[in-house]
């Protein structure tokens, strides 16, 4: 692990990674709730921000811009703890991109029934396999940093088991296109989960050690 010189700030990004999967979970729930005749085992979540449906511009500035945001902020707190070499590099730079991918998603809307007809909507639906893909990438390869700190003992086996289980799960959503909304957020929830973990013990870290956290370049 890298010597952390800024826990304060680093402190503040983890607190980005707690707050993004609160965001996105009440957004959406609070959202899927409230939008008649949605049904959130068949309809992808991106079709809460379709133009035109009750409570688009919330579902797309704070489900997924603002969620967006806090993702990218928080990879500053994974280089920040977990970058000791290229490895630690590209998981916090996967994480960025899964922030940047969301923001993305924010602003090209999903086309009637997340079908790609326009550019936009064939762009949100890139985006979202890119964070997805990303949010995969970065469980593994942190899993791979962390195993060579003893801070890190037991956080490592999940990562690597939530990467190893989005991979698994990933098929159904070509096998089961009929339950695509349930599948896609049994995907994200594990991704979320993962990166809420990750932040409470990257934020543990930053206050209890913050001196000198040193480990293998």
């Amino acid at each position: 692990m890298r010597k952390n010189q800024f826990p304060c700030l680093v402190t503040v990004a983890a607190v980005c990674g707690m707050a993004a999967p609160l965001f996105f979970a009440i957004t959406t729930v609070a959202i899927g709730l409230a939008t008649p005749g949605y049904d959130p085992v068949t309809q992808l979540v991106s079709e809460l921000g379709i133009p035109g449906t009750p409570y688009a511009p919330a579902m797309n500035s704070i489900g997924l811009i603002m969620t967006g945001i806090l993702i990218s902020v928080f990879a500053l707190a994974v280089h920040s703890v977990l970058s000791g070499g290229w490895k630690g590099a590209l998981g916090a730079v996967l994480v960025a991109v899964a922030g940047i991918s969301f923001v993305a998603m924010g602003i090209f809307h999903c086309d009637q029934g997340c079908i790609p007809i326009t550019p936009g909507g064939s762009l949100h639906l890139v985006s979202g396999m890119i964070a997805l893909v990303a949010g995969l990438g970065a469980a593994l390869i942190l899993s791979l940093v962390m195993i060579r700190e003893r801070e890190w003992n037991g956080y490592w086996q999940y990562s690597l088991a939530t990467g190893v289980l989005l991979l698994v799960i990933l098929p159904l959503f070509l096998l089961h296109p009929d339950k695509a909304g349930l599948v896609q957020r049994i995907l994200v929830g594990l991704i979320f989960l993962w990166m809420e973990v990750l932040a409470i013990r990257i934020c543990y870290i930053s206050r209890v050690l913050p001196k000198d956290i040193n480990g293998p370049e």
